[in-house]
């Protein structure tokens, strides 16, 4: 169930400069997308849940008693997601590609979209304020 963070070993979203005269994007706005290959991402798939779980570690955050998410904890070195620079340690997870994942078949079921999707989306908290990360899958 922890695995949602699997989406994080895709290529981190491209940062986009903004004109130094350009308002700030509000805290909830979306980042820039960035791009998986088709390739990349059925390498990751075929790692399946179980190899990203082996190497992440997350914690659940439950506030009163409403599920929140998934807690970063750490990647363990030579993991699948060791490398990864678009989510790191304290980001809580809360859904993939628009699926919550509060239970073992939410999380199937938000895995099982990535085998079809067009873009990724990883929607977050990070420093309690929301943030989407999408990506595009170049086919």
């Amino acid at each position: 169930m922890k695995a949602l963070v699997i989406v994080t070993l895709l290529s981190p979203p491209a940062p986009v400069p903004a004109p130094a005269s350009a308002p700030k994007p509000a805290a909830d706005a979306p980042e820039p997308a960035g791009e998986v290959t088709a390739a990349e991402l059925e390498a990751l798939l075929a790692i399946g849940p179980q190899g990203v779980l082996a190497a992440t570690d997350f914690e659940p955050v439950v506030r009163g008693r409403r599920f929140v998410g998934w807690r970063v904890v750490s990647f363990r070195s030579g993991g699948p997601l060791a490398g990864t620079r678009s989510i790191g340690p304290g980001d809580v997870i809360t859904r993939l590609n628009g699926e919550a994942l509060e239970r073992p078949e939410q999380f199937m079921k938000a895995w099982e979209t990535l085998r079809r999707s067009d873009t990724i989306s990883l929607d977050l908290l990070r420093a309690e304020a929301p943030l989407t990360l999408r990506w595009q899958v170049r086919r």
